[in-house]
């Protein structure tokens, strides 16, 4: 078709005889790639977080990098990945168990992802992470808290929350949403002047599910 672009030959990066799906992908500036997904261990079922890393641009990958323990994964997310401006990759999803809560995976040198830790607060129940990173290398984490408020009925909440020392700390998690609704499956841009925007389902004011949008001026304080 005329003024219609080509790509290259789709590359194979997932193992050959696992199932896997809920892929994310990131690129640094230096055209780095790391892709993350989840796939099944055919030896015992049990799903398993993996990230695979091409130092060309994508034209070849490296070997998977399966994350040990790391089993317990919500298998109805995809993964969120981003670099920030040195390289550092950070990798987050969602753990389930009796708290379902939101786990982060740091490469400082963007090949291997050797922190793993949890980032919510483990008491109240956390899906669907996504991260993003912005001005001065700030790490930016959105995701959904699910609040019980009668023995059979929940409310869900959108959070963010925010890390300026490569993610070993995050401040505390500021309610974005903060409405009646059920508020679920955000995503985080920052933007180069420090502001924050934010969008996600919710059903506040209708009985199906909009988009709204909520943007931060100062860097998510607020």
């Amino acid at each position: 078709m005329t003024g219609v672009q080509t790509c290259a030959l789709p590359i194979w990066v997932s193992t050959p005889g696992r199932s896997a799906d809920l892929s994310g992908i990131a690129v640094d500036a230096n055209r780095n790639v790391v892709v993350a997904f989840i796939d099944e261990d055919p030896s015992n079922g049990l799903l398993v977080v993996n990230a695979v890393r091409s130092a060309d641009g994508g034209a070849t990958f490296g070997a998977v990098q399966p994350f040990a323990g790391e089993n317990n994964i919500n298998a109805l997310e995809p993964l969120s990945v981003a670099f920030d401006s040195k390289g550092a990759a950070y990798l987050v999803w969602t753990d389930t168990g009796t708290i379902e809560t939101c786990r982060l995976a740091i490469a400082p040198n963007g090949t291997t992802f050797s922190v793993k830790k949890t980032i919510t607060d483990g008491v109240v129940d956390a899906f669907a992470p996504r991260v993003a990173v912005g001005e001065g290398d700030a790490v930016y984490v959105t995701y959904y808290n699910r609040y019980l408020t009668t023995a059979s009925t929940y409310n869900r909440e959108v959070m963010v929350i925010k890390s300026t020392d490569g993610a070993t700390t995050f401040s505390a998690q500021v309610n974005v949403s903060d409405n009646p609704g059920q508020s679920t499956f955000p995503a985080v841009v920052p933007d180069a002047r420090g502001g924050v925007s934010v969008v996600w389902e919710d059903t506040t004011g209708n009985d199906q599910a909009d988009v709204f949008f909520a943007h931060s001026s100062d860097a998510g304080a607020t």
